[in-house]
């Protein structure tokens, strides 16, 4: 099966109203961050952001790379709940690469509110949010935009509601 692409989530968000949208995806979404103005997918994979840069990608008017990956973050299981991440296999959302530790993180559902948080379990290169390492162990509530890295890769978090916004604002009138 092919991996989602923001293209395909902008074509639902064209199609449907706001209501619809929102009752066929309840789940949270990653959007990968290929690059960063005027540099190559290499160089923004493997470096840190330095402050300047992440504060113009949460600030801009969102255009999004058509072409970058989605990750839905939910169980495999299908129930809300926590959803882990990491290399193995045994975990919800699997990033296959070296620098993600085997269990690398988990997103906590709080269920009274519906929100998510998120939590590193002491991976060997780090989760991040907004730049901000988390210590092992506490989790911190999520918003829209906040910018999660797992090791060397960057997503913009987003919730339904937040991502079908952002898009709307992006597209042509």
């Amino acid at each position: 099966m092919l991996e989602p692409i923001v293209q395909d989530y902008i074509r639902l968000v064209v199609e449907l109203s706001r209501s619809a949208f929102l009752a066929r995806h309840r789940a949270p979404l990653m959007v990968a961050v290929r690059s960063l103005p005027g540099q190559s997918f290499q160089q923004a994979r493997t470096r840190m952001m330095d402050e300047q840069e992440q504060r113009h990608l949460l600030k801009q008017k969102f255009r999004f790379d058509p072409r970058a990956a989605v990750i839905e973050v939910q169980r495999q299981r299908g129930n809300p709940g926590d959803v882990t991440l990491g290399r193995s296999e045994e975990n919800d959302i699997v990033l296959d690469e070296e620098e993600i530790s085997a269990h690398h993180a988990v997103f906590r559902f709080e269920g009274k509110n519906g929100r998510y948080s998120l939590e590193d379990f002491e991976s060997t290169n780090g989760t991040f949010i907004n730049q901000t390492p988390l210590i092992a162990g506490r989790a911190v509530e999520l918003k829209n935009r906040d910018l999660v890295q797992f090791g060397p890769l960057p997503f913009l978090f987003f919730y339904p509601e937040g991502f079908y916004d952002a898009v709307t604002a992006g597209l042509p009138d």
